[in-house]
Order: structure tokens, then sequence, then C-alpha cells
């Protein structure tokens, strides 16, 4: 299923958007905050099934981890433990923290400090 959309954000310049869900399993999308001078972390979640259909959102704070890496990891770990929980055999992770991911695919070990969740998931 592709949704195409046109994105204006700059006058006089236009972007073509497309977007593409997966044709089988859940398509789960994860992001995480930091606030550093606050001392605040939280993280969160969304999966759809191949149509669009929401099929679960999370949202939590968490305890302040202090790196932006260490609550994006988190985030992912979060998200695959609620996809197995809910019987999903197939997922695929779509996130914006492009060093957890290459770690997650073992192209890229980017911080000894993640390892650990990494391998988790």
């Amino acid at each position: 299923m592709k949704n195409s959309a046109v994105v204006n954000p700059i006058p006089n310049k236009i972007y073509d958007v497309t977007i593409t869900f997966a044709r089988d399993g859940v398509v789960v999308f994860t992001d995480a905050s930091l606030q550093r001078e606050k001392e605040k972390a939280s993280i969160g979640m969304v999966a759809i099934d191949s149509c669009g259909h929401l099929l679960h959102a999370f949202g939590s704070p968490i305890q302040f981890v202090g790196k932006a890496i260490t609550v994006e990891a988190l985030a992912i770990r979060e998200a695959v433990e609620r996809a197995l929980r809910k019987g999903w055999s197939k997922i695929h992770i779509l996130s914006d923290a492009k060093n957890v991911i290459q770690m997650l695919q073992k192209n890229l070990i980017t911080s000894w400090e993640i390892e650990t969740i990494c391998e988790d998931v």
C-alpha cells in the first residue's frame, strides 16, 4: 500500500514523499526523548498493520539515563518486548536512531553502553 503526499515546508519548493507499508507483518514506529536539563526521558511506540490500522500505541516516562542513544535503544527494546507479548511473529521496526539500528543489524558497534540492550533485542 502506498500513499503519496506533497509536503511544502519551504515556500516555492515541492517535495514528493512516498510512504510504503509492509505487505505482511506489523510495522512498529519507535521514538524517544531526552531532556537533560530536567533529567527526564521518555519512550514511545506505535504499531500498525499492513493496511495502516492502529494496533497498539504506548508512551511512558522512564528513568533518566543521560544519553539519547540509550533512550532510543530502550524504546526499541520495549517495542520488541511488547510485540512478542502480543504474539506478533513478524515486525518491521522503524526508528530515527540510525546508530542503534546499525548495531541491531550487526553492521556497526557504536556504543558499548547500549551493546547489552541491543543484545536483548
